[in-house]
């Protein structure tokens, strides 16, 4: 970042600065201050700042390497998904700006246009990490439009609501065109979707959907059938890691994929 080498210059300027006042005073111990008690307490400030901003126990390094697992599982070389700041680091990004405190500050100015669910859509993302950072409008789409599958980790799909006037009738509207399947927790399926029997996976088209299911006080979601395909589901309050167990191996210049709901 810009700011950690100007950060590191004024940081030192101060500590040289109190090391030299230090120095000077007479404390009957001056010499053990400046030797031990000033680098003791640099490094002890240090630890705690590292300790606070990278907690160990979080397990972050784990985060990463699931966030990545998924992300391979799910696209092929070619595709495109949206992050904030390249973790996704194999797969190409749809919006080009780095989500950092400075990009947000110039797209609030208007200096930095901000066209994240136009990108989103014009590339047929189906894969997307959210954040805090993401700004406001583009986070909402996020949420409408991609199901949480995993930690920070979002496939196109909703959560199907029923009609206020008939449970088992449920309105959506799709944005990217794209196969997907109707599921739900108990695996049981059945009903009319857009007046048609539904039988598995179907391309849709964007706009006004609509499924109505045989009966009602099932939770259905709408999944993109890829996802499906390879074992990811947005079941659970918090979408658990430990819910889904990936393999991936690679042949030649394809991905052999297995996985399993835990």
């Amino acid at each position: 970042m810009p700011f950690d080498p100007l950060a590191f210059v004024l940081y030192s300027g101060g500590l040289l600065a109190v090391s030299n006042w230090l120095a000077t005073c007479y404390f009957g111990v001056s010499q053990v201050l400046w030797r031990v008690m000033l680098p003791g307490s640099i490094a002890l400030l240090e630890f705690f700042i590292s300790l606070g901003s990278r907690p160990f126990w979080e397990g972050a390094a784990d985060r990463e390497a699931m966030l990545l697992r998924g992300v391979l599982t799910l696209t092929e070389p070619g595709e495109y998904v949206f992050d904030c700041k390249g973790e996704m680091i194999f797969r190409q990004r749809c919006f080009g700006p780095i989500l950092e405190p400075i990009t947000l500050e110039r797209i609030r100015r208007g200096m930095i246009l901000e066209n994240i669910v136009q990108r989103c859509i014009e590339t047929h993302t189906c894969v997307a990490k959210t954040s805090m950072r993401v700004p406001y409008t583009a986070r909402q789409f996020l949420k409408q439009n991609y199901l949480l599958v995993e930690r920070d980790l979002r496939v196109l799909g909703k959560v199907l609501k029923p009609s206020s006037k008939d449970n088992t009738r449920m309105d959506f509207e799709v944005v990217i065109p794209e196969s997907y399947v109707i599921i739900a927790p108990d695996n049981q399926v059945s009903g009319l979707l857009d007046g048609t029997p539904y039988t598995g996976a179907r391309f849709l088209e964007p706009g006004r959907h609509n499924f109505v299911a045989t009966a009602s006080g099932s939770s259905f979601f709408l999944l993109w059938s890829r996802a499906a395909e390879r074992h990811f589901a947005p079941f659970g309050p918090n979408i658990p890691p430990a819910r889904i167990r990936y393999f991936v191996g690679r042949s030649d210049s394809n991905f052999q994929i297995k996985g399993e709901l835990a």
